[in-house]
């Protein structure tokens, strides 16, 4: 096995078999107040008229645990698509690994985004109001 080191390839590629490579402790570990927080989401699935190439708003509520997630349409004068769920704190001991193409960081898992559904006929604003959309 050879391990690794930090040449020009492509940092959009996945690891290579049978390479060994640096693994490094994120702040999440290091860290008594880390600066980032780390959260897995799953979601039932993704639909196609998501807009991948612009970002979308996330927001938690205040007064309780619920998120919303919302991103453009890529359908022009189709209602944003949104996703609603539930944040938790993490209860397992987890992990997520990230890979920069040259080296592993291990950060730890702090909450964990639940329930987390597709909600059709909503908009969420940034400011927080709820516009229906009718068809």
């Amino acid at each position: 096995m050879v391990k690794e080191g930090h040449g020009d390839e492509d940092p959009c590629v996945a690891p290579k078999p049978d390479v060994w490579y640096d693994l490094k402790l994120g702040s999440s570990f290091r860290d008594r107040h880390p600066s980032s927080k780390f959260c897995p989401l799953g979601y039932e699935f993704k639909p196609t008229s998501m807009d991948k190439n612009r970002p979308g708003y996330f927001h938690k509520r205040k007064k309780d645990t619920m998120v919303h997630m919302e991103f453009q349409n890529n359908q022009q004068g189709k209602p944003n698509v949104v996703f609603q769920g539930i944040v938790e704190d993490y209860k397992e001991n987890g992990a997520i690994l990230l890979f920069d193409g040259h080296t592993f960081r291990m950060e730890q898992l702090h909450h964990a985004v639940n329930k987390l559904r597709h909600v059709w006929g909503v908009t969420y604003c940034i400011s927080g109001t709820i516009s229906s959309i009718t068809s």
